[in-house]
């Protein structure tokens, strides 16, 4: 089982594997994480990141975008062993935003 670690609380990550997408949503009344393989009405789409020693990070696919762009060479993009660091506006819930720089 993996280690789901939060992207607030992490300063730099480097990227071993991204996942496929996955569509999540938090069912209050159970208090669970329900998750579903394909696009679901008032689900987020997810992609998960592999960090190693079997932690992982969820990042929505706008915040993979960004790190997408920020590692282009020339038209071709790989992710895996890309290394970025992680800053954030400062504020909390709602209102954070975060950066990716690469390293």
């Amino acid at each position: 089982m993996p280690n789901y670690l939060k992207l607030k609380d992490l300063t730099e990550i480097k990227v071993n594997r991204v996942s496929a997408p996955v569509w999540e949503r938090w069912n209050a009344e159970e208090s669970k994480m329900e998750k579903a393989t394909e696009p679901t009405k008032d689900f987020k789409k997810r992609y998960y990141i592999d960090l190693g020693n079997d932690n992982v990070v969820a990042i929505s696919s706008s915040q993979l975008g960004v790190m997408l762009e920020a590692a282009n060479e020339k038209g071709q993009v790989d992710l895996a062993g890309k290394e970025f660091e992680v800053k954030n506006n400062g504020k909390e819930g709602m209102e954070i935003r975060y950066f990716f720089n690469l390293k």
